[in-house]
């Protein structure tokens, strides 16, 4: 890859910092740092995107918003992954169930009053829940210091499920109760099926983040413009839900 030490470091370094700045995992569980005597049996899923990445997207100065707008095949996916392993728990297993009539205030307390310090809610983002939203702004519930707080008789904040992802149930969730564990680059194995430049493997040393560059290709015949294989990562395991840590809250049918 033609391109200088710098300018790569550069690149990786402003990736890095969006990552830690910009992931809400350890908001979302309690994440532990993966040891191979304690956690080499988990099970563990890569969550990341692996792109043709044009050069002067390397060499030039990197935004912020461009740099969070490419990451967020992390920082969605790893949110959208605890997501997806909430929903599987069959009804009768699910460590705590509430039916509610609705999203209000009363079916909040109910649910929280199931499990141990809830931190959070997935919610939906319909039109149905926003409009809840608005009247509970009118009798000044919801607070917006660091994000959308609701008064619940304790603090909740709302983490906002895209309409697109297909959920309507709520989820209640107590963050201690939700366990995860998550590799450094090196405690992770090298992707198969990349030709992987290991000169550049120190851009990730000690890093959540796991950053591969691989073969460079020209666009074209005609055109100066070039690519690299780029793929970047994290590797965590499938969550552990303590009891009392979750609480559903499904719509009326």
């Amino acid at each position: 890859m033609n391109l200088d030490n710098e300018t790569i470091a550069n690149f990786a370094d402003r990736l890095q910092e969006t990552y830690e700045e910009q992931s809400i995992l350890t908001d979302l569980a309690n994440v532990v740092e993966y040891t191979e005597e304690d956690h080499q049996e988990l099970d563990y899923v890569q969550i990341g995107n692996r792109i043709w990445l044009p050069f002067n997207y390397i060499t030039t100065t990197i935004e912020v918003t461009n740099a969070q707008q490419l990451l967020r095949a992390v920082t969605e996916g790893e949110k959208r992954f605890l997501l997806e392993h909430l929903s599987e728990i069959p009804s009768d297993q699910l460590l705590a169930l509430s039916e509610s009539e609705g999203f209000s205030i009363a079916s909040m307390r109910s649910a929280a009053s199931q499990i141990s310090n809830p931190d959070y809610a997935f919610v939906p983002n319909t039109e149905r829940y926003n409009m809840q939203l608005r009247e509970w702004e009118e009798m000044d519930r919801i607070s917006y210091e660091g994000g959308e707080i609701l008064d619940i008789g304790g603090e909740v904040k709302l983490r906002w499920v895209p309409e697109g992802w297909g959920y309507e149930d709520i989820y209640l969730v107590s963050r201690s109760g939700v366990d995860v564990v998550q590799k450094q680059f090196e405690d992770a194995p090298t992707p198969k099926g990349m030709e992987i430049q290991p000169r550049y493997h120190s851009l990730s040393a000690g890093q959540r983040l796991m950053l591969y560059f691989g073969e460079v290709e020209e666009v074209d015949k005609e055109s100066i413009e070039r690519r690299v294989d780029f793929l970047f990562r994290v590797v965590i395991s499938k969550p552990k839900f303590a009891p009392q840590s979750i609480c559903k809250i499904a719509p009326p049918e």
